[in-house]
């Protein structure tokens, strides 16, 4: 997405149709992490494979939006796709990291390298396309960002669900600890 307005500029679209296309991830950006997350919580009371399955959801959404992308010259038709792509693919980098993190186990330094793997293949991507641009049109990009999501769904369809994690004993309901002057968890003793 970072020569998607090269793209855009390239079917003739305006300054002002391109920052409308770009403005769509980042207004899904503002709903759609928290609606996914809580959807993943509700769901996952009932099914621990609720994450991987929203994961695997998304990778398929962005895939199609993608590829629909590549069909479609309309700027309202491009933002409005846009807009649903990416409120579907909102929600799945917050879920692959619970997802990682469950499956890490405790081993918190683990987290690092794999973090470090993912920026380094976002800037191979990145550098990789950008140099492939400097050689061929930008029409060529609609190909690549569907490669790309393929791959994203690829490896959405590879996660496993992770573990459930063992039930807390629930903590005070608010209204206990808006009366008292200092809120402990239930399990712990409260002082004198």
């Amino acid at each position: 997405m970072s020569y998607f307005a090269l793209y855009l500029a390239a079917l003739g679209f305006g300054a002002a149709e391109i920052a409308l296309a770009l403005a769509m991830p980042q207004a899904a950006r503002i709903l759609a992490p928290a609606l996914w997350g809580w959807l993943a919580d509700a769901w996952g009371a009932r099914d621990g494979g609720a994450q991987r399955a929203i994961v695997v959801f998304s990778g398929a959404a962005t895939l199609a939006g993608f590829a629909l992308l590549a069909l479609l010259e309309r700027p309202l038709a491009i933002a409005l796709v846009l807009l649903a792509t990416s409120f579907a693919s909102a929600g799945a980098a917050p879920l692959v990291e619970a997802i990682t993190l469950s499956a890490l186990g405790g081993r918190a330094g683990g987290y690092g390298p794999i973090r470090l793997w993912g920026s380094i293949g976002f800037i191979v991507a990145v550098l990789g396309t950008g140099a492939w641009l400097d050689r061929e049109p930008p029409a060529t990009l609609a190909p690549i960002l569907v490669l790309l999501a393929a791959l994203v769904c690829a490896s959405a369809l590879s996660c496993r669900a992770p573990r459930r994690p063992q039930a807390s004993a629930p903590g005070p309901a608010l209204r206990q600890c808006s009366r008292a002057p200092r809120c402990a968890p239930s399990s712990a003793p409260a002082s004198a």
